[in-house]
């Protein structure tokens, strides 16, 4: 019994003397940690294999990796939150934001500094805690803004607000990242990111408003007077093209064609009709008089100042019958009114893009895919190289002369189609693949280079924070587009479908990719109000990512049976081989004298 009790006490001894050596130990450890990191409850997941740096750019160096799909512990950002500090398997460092998927606000995120530590900011109330009532906070405006009906991007459109316009702030959302406003008789909400902020954002009070007209409390319902010419009054309101518009006989895609408005011209907006998908504006341009589609638009006040009117106005030119097609502008073309697409900037123009492609050695009968799943996929035009048993054209069959023509370019797998693909990847030599492109190629150069298309279909999504008009999006897209322009390749820019909450708002994206089609006059395809359209708004219910596709075989995709062009994969299958149909109709053909 002595000697276990003697074990016994050596074990003691020994655990005492190991317990001041930790508490030893611990105080010169912490005098050597970093400063404590709060924990974000943010997690991020890699969209491919992803370099972590030593600091929030690609200037630092690498000092590990994140594998394709592997997800890490978000524990802080820089003050624009494209670069994120994370913690992966022990190792802390920064990675791009704009190529991961962020679960969470990343904005709640502490802001830290290039070794990761975090300042120890003043203690701020809550926001619910400040008294609600009105401050000197304003706000001008970056771009032009649409006043929203709730502080999100997929809520009702109340109107526009002009870049440069400065506006005192009502009130917020949670995050501060939506402010409330009041401009032209209409009060909503405008996204604070696109703002210069005057004051402290988070003085304004938080608010749960719902938008709407301030004055009167509702729209007019009641149609003014007629002019004698039959026409309703004269409302003051200039609306301006944002595309080359056809004029209608009345206000939806199904009416009759009886004119055309140049992009960028101008026409008095004397009332409007709400239609399925938007509001179509009844207007006047140098005595046409006609329906267009207002989102195609920006209008010089609040659409709620302009009255509601009826289907029965007169329509066209003094002398002009309804319904005839007048000439369209000089050097521009007015797309076939069988078209289901929306496709404008195609013109004369486009030719000498396409000789100059010609004289680098491009093919003229190629084209190819620029994108990422949605243009990866089989579903997306695949099938049509694999012979007639693989498709049906039900009542579109004059696209046959596509598909012969552009035979061999549906089915090649483009080095530029990458699952997860965004405009950066796009641009980097990081995402080259090296079996197939030369070092420091990007996919760009490299597709480019091995195929040598005429012709380019690119449907660009991202998930940077920032999407807009002057996002590193819009650059990276718009390099890409200047690229293919020098090597004379002619972009198609398609717009993009809605996407689930948990990625980017589409809206930005499509105000980028319309930015960039105007301002290189290049075509644009405007799948997003096509998709609009179809039930379901053409998504997944359940994936709220992808198009909504038939059953099973997989080629039904290229089936264009009525019953199927309600399915969004076949939908854009038949509007991609119409945009390729207008190169062929309006570029191919008057170049090479076919």
């Amino acid at each position: 019994m002595l000697f276990n009790l003697t074990i016994t006490r050596n074990h003691l001894r020994f655990l005492l003397i190991g317990c001041l050596l930790v508490l030893l130990v611990l105080p010169l450890s912490a005098a050597h940690a970093e400063a404590p990191v709060q924990q974000s409850d943010l997690v991020a997941r890699a969209r491919d294999h992803l370099r972590i740096r030593s600091g929030p750019g690609t200037e630092h160096p690498q000092i590990g990796l994140i594998p394709f799909s592997a997800t890490a512990d978000v524990l802080g950002r820089n003050e624009a939150a494209d670069w994120i500090f994370i913690e992966y398997e022990g190792t802390r460092g920064w990675v791009a934001a704009w190529l991961c998927w962020i679960y969470g606000d990343v904005w709640m995120a502490p802001v830290t500094d290039a070794a990761g530590s975090t300042p120890t900011p003043e203690p701020v109330p809550p926001p619910a805690s400040r008294p609600p009532q009105n401050t000197d906070v304003r706000v001008a405006t970056d771009y032009n803004l649409r006043i929203r009906s709730a502080p999100t991007t997929d809520s009702t459109s109340l109107g526009q607000v002009f870049h440069g316009t400065e506006l005192p702030v009502l009130g917020r959302n949670e995050a501060a990242s939506w402010v409330l406003i009041e401009h032209d008789g209409v009060r909503g909400w405008i996204a604070a990111w696109y703002t210069t902020i005057y004051g402290n954002l988070y003085d304004a009070p938080v608010s749960d408003a719902i938008g709407g007209p301030v004055a009167p409390a509702s729209p007019p319902t009641t149609q003014p007077a007629p002019t004698q010419e039959g026409r309703p009054a004269d409302t003051g309101i200039i609306a301006t093209a944002q595309a080359n518009l056809r004029v209608r006989s009345g206000p939806g895609a199904g009416y009759g064609q009886v004119g055309a408005v140049p992009f960028g011209e101008t026409m008095r907006a004397l009332g409007r009709f709400d239609g399925e998908i938007g509001t179509w504006l009844y207007i006047d341009h140098n005595g046409l008089l006609g329906w267009v589609a207002g989102w195609y638009t920006i209008l010089s006040r609040s659409v709620f100042n302009l009255p509601y009117v009826g289907t029965d106005l007169p329509v066209g030119s003094p002398g002009q019958p309804a319904g005839a097609n007048p000439e369209p502008p000089a050097g521009a073309y007015v797309m076939p009114s069988v078209y289901s697409a929306t496709i404008t900037n195609v013109g004369t123009h486009l030719h000498e893009i396409f000789r100059r492609g010609l004289q680098n050695g491009n093919q003229p009968n190629r084209f190819m895919k620029v994108g990422d799943s949605e243009s990866v996929s089989v579903l997306f035009m695949r099938r049509f190289d694999d012979g007639p048993d693989f498709y049906d054209l039900g009542a579109y069959g004059y696209l046959q002369e596509v598909i012969d023509y552009f035979d061999g370019s549906f089915n090649r797998i483009n080095q530029t189609l990458v699952v997860g693909l965004s405009a950066s990847q796009m641009m980097d030599p990081l995402w080259a693949n090296p079996e197939y492109c030369l070092p420091g190629e990007n996919i760009l150069e490299c597709e480019y280079r091995l195929f040598k298309p005429s012709f380019a279909i690119m449907m660009m999504r991202s998930y940077d924070a920032y999407v807009g008009p002057g996002s590193s999006y819009y650059y990276n897209l718009r390099a890409g587009v200047v690229y293919l322009l020098d090597q004379g390749v002619i972009p198609i820019l398609s717009t993009v479908h809605l996407w689930d909450a948990e990625h980017q708002p589409t809206d930005p994206m499509n105000e980028s990719i319309r930015a960039i089609a105007t301002e290189f006059n290049v075509p644009l395809w405007d799948w997003h109000a096509t998709a609009e359209t179809l039930p379901g708004r053409g998504v997944d219910a359940v994936e709220r990512t992808h198009l909504t596709r038939p059953p099973l075989p997989d080629w039904n995709a290229n089936r264009l049976t009525e019953e199927n062009l309600q399915y969004g994969v076949v939908r854009r299958n038949l509007e991609a081989l119409e945009a390729l149909h207008a190169m062929l109709t309006f570029v191919v053909k008057p170049v090479l004298g076919q």
